[in-house]
């Protein structure tokens, strides 16, 4: 396993950025949704 990263390490790097951004993105979906609902009831 320790080889595996260490041989790969860009790629391991990239996802785990890939998985930071995805769940980044996904909470502003979600608090975009929940400000639009917050909005549409004003």
């Amino acid at each position: 396993m320790y080889e595996f990263l260490s041989a790969n390490s860009l790629y391991v790097v990239l996802v785990i950025v890939l998985v930071i951004w995805t769940g980044f993105f996904f909470y502003l979906f979600r608090l975009d949704r929940k400000l639009s609902k917050i909005e549409e009831q004003r």
